[in-house]
């Protein structure tokens, strides 16, 4: 347990006194990770050097896995850190070196690389004092850690548009929660014709790209280098937890295309009613899922050297403009797809008010003496 300062009042004058509280709750149950790897791979090369080729495959098991598990309040924690399971990630990896051109005044110098990474929750272990529900599974507003699917995996309602009529609903023959003209159309995933917020909820999607990299290509002409380089990321899901904030429409902005939610005389739209949003707030579903793929010219430089070969005090100058994060190709609604985890380790790919990655142009000279 973990001391923290605080401040505290006290007396009718309200006395501001400061004091030491515990910040952390302890675990003396608590013990070190431990993790068995195997290892492959390959290096060749060809032409001469021109290409060269690596390829590695690995497989590594992490048991006793350190994890924050949530306490409820009325512990006085939120979370307690704890020895969780197991997890496994196996994944290759790839990547080139290519000289493609490479004469008196031009060279062309080409890398590439890409990665996949398969995660996977082996076994989940009850700590000692503690029930992590009768599955020992951890499902949060919108993830779930279980047994057999990777961490970072959504779990929520699945959402299929919304009602737009009455008789849309009597036909389905559905009722139970959001069931009404203008509110969000969830599956009944267990199918007894009752949507309800908890039993109805299921695996909507996975944080973990299928997989991911980057390529570059170097260009020299006599004194001029040229330098562009890109990376991407393929096949995750992003949940826009800035959207469902946005959603709410209570005392913040709110998006434009809400001005075409439904009405009674708009029941022609895809967008929920305020009843419809407003009820919906707190719940999680496959709406806030967006792709998280992207293609991104990540760094680009231009750059010149001066001839010094007749300064004696001069080794080397040069000349550059550079561009740091210029373009982005994506079709995720949000500032930026390439989500930061933050310091929580099993909550991946949620976005909730992450600042967009700065643009910055640089012009600069470089000189050696």
């Amino acid at each position: 347990m973990a001391p923290g300062g605080n401040n505290y009042i006290f007396g009718l004058d309200q006395h501001l006194a400061t004091g030491i509280a515990a910040n952390s709750l302890g675990n003396p149950n608590l013990k070190w990770e431990s993790t068995t790897q195997f290892d492959i791979g390959l290096d060749a090369s060809f032409f001469n050097n021109r290409l060269q080729l690596t390829l590695d495959y690995y497989d590594k098991l992490t048991e006793d896995l350190l994890v924050d598990v949530p306490l409820l309040w009325i512990s006085g924690f939120k979370t307690v850190l704890t020895n969780y399971g197991t997890v496994s990630n196996k994944g290759f990896e790839f990547s080139f070196t290519s000289t493609n051109i490479n004469s008196k005044d031009f060279k062309w110098v080409t890398n590439f690389n890409i990665s996949t990474n398969k995660n996977k929750v082996v076994d989940i272990i009850a700590p000692e004092g503690f029930i992590l529900n009768n599955s020992f599974t951890w499902s949060g507003a919108s993830g779930i850690i279980q047994e057999g699917e990777p961490i970072g995996t959504f779990y929520g309602l699945e959402q299929d548009g919304i009602w737009n009529t009455q008789a849309e609903i009597d036909e389905s023959g559905l009722s139970g929660f959001a069931v009404f003209p203008g509110g969000k159309r969830y599956v009944d995933v267990d199918g007894d014709n009752i949507i309800k917020e908890t039993d109805d909820r299921k695996i909507i999607g996975y944080a973990d790209p299928d997989f991911f990299g980057g390529f570059s290509n170097t260009l020299t002409y006599k004194a001029f280098d040229l330098y562009i380089n890109f990376t991407f990321v393929s096949g995750n899901q992003i949940y826009n937890e800035s959207g469902r904030v946005l959603e709410q429409a209570l005392d913040n902005n709110v998006y434009r295309k809400f001005v075409n939610r439904w009405t009674p005389t708009n029941t022609s739209t895809n967008i929920p009613s305020v009843d419809g949003l407003t009820r919906s707030m707190n719940v999680s579903n496959s709406g806030f899922l967006e792709d998280g793929s992207f293609l991104r010219l990540q760094d680009i430089r231009l750059s010149y050297n001066i001839p010094v070969e007749k300064t004696d005090w001069l080794q080397s100058a040069q000349v550059y403009i550079a561009g740091n994060n210029v373009l982005l190709f994506d079709n995720y609604s949000g500032y930026d797809p390439e989500i930061s985890r933050g310091a929580d380790n099993t909550k991946r790919g949620y976005d909730h008010s992450q600042d967009p990655a700065l643009k910055s142009y640089t012009l600069g000279v470089k000189l050696d003496f």
